[in-house]
């Protein structure tokens, strides 16, 4: 194995980037650290309203400033979207098995207990900076994680990786991973609940995934991530 060198590594070593630039690259979630807390927010009705901003200012312009002209005018505009509130959950388990490998340590209960925890917020942080850069949404918006490629009766799902679809992204299996809950079907069906819910067995290549039961999709089918649907808040009930 050749040995590494400090010119070899020189691009590494030489290399920096202006605060601004160096603060995204190594954040965690990129947009939730330019959202101000609190500011304009209100819940209602297990909605968030938001005062928002939603255009720039028009009396911004450039001029020679000559004597005795006016300056126009301007103002933004606002608006008040709104989004359900929904709550994220990571849920597992330390199984028998696990148990009985760490023979009654504590030590190494505590290390598998972190471990669970860390993969949890790990893929919870994914899912918020995949959400925040426009891949969240309704079913017949951006909530889109994959196309399919090709009608199929089967475990084998293909699906589109760099366009190819006028229906839907080609972002192929780079949000998908092994024990991923997913629908499958159009935007009717999946506003309808009859879409093909199934789970990712694994992700076999950039273009492929296998799941866990035989199932017939058609082509530029859409996958999102299943969502649960809404249940009564038990605490809200009358007797």
């Amino acid at each position: 194995m050749a040995l590494q060198t400090l010119s070899t590594l020189s691009n590494l070593l030489f290399r920096d980037y202006d605060k601004p630039i160096r603060d995204q690259v190594f954040s965690k979630t990129v947009a939730l650290t330019h959202l101000q807390k609190n500011i304009g927010v209100s819940f209602k009705n297990n909605t968030f309203y938001i005062k928002t901003r939603s255009t720039g200012h028009s009396g911004v312009y450039h001029d020679d400033g000559a004597a005795g002209a006016d300056l126009n005018t301007g103002q933004p505009t606002h608006d008040e979207p709104s989004v359900p509130v929904r709550y994220a959950f990571g849920s597992h388990q330390v199984t028998h098995s696990t148990l009985k490998g760490i023979n009654g340590s504590p030590a190494g209960i505590v290390d598998a207990a972190e471990e669970l925890a860390e993969s949890v917020k790990v893929s919870m942080r994914k899912s918020l900076n995949r959400q925040f850069y426009q891949r969240g949404g309704t079913e017949a918006n951006n909530a889109i994680v994959a196309t399919v490629n090709g009608a199929s009766t089967g475990t084998t799902v293909t699906v589109d990786l760099d366009g190819g679809e006028t229906t839907g992204p080609g972002l192929g299996t780079w949000f998908l991973y092994e024990g991923s809950l997913i629908d499958v079907g159009t935007d009717a069906q999946h506003g309808a609940a009859t879409d093909d819910q199934v789970t990712v067995s694994t992700v076999d290549t950039s273009t492929t995934i296998t799941i866990n039961a035989s199932t017939t999709i058609a082509d530029a089918d859409h996958i999102k991530f299943r969502k649960i649907e809404t249940v009564p808040n038990p605490r809200r009930q009358k007797p």
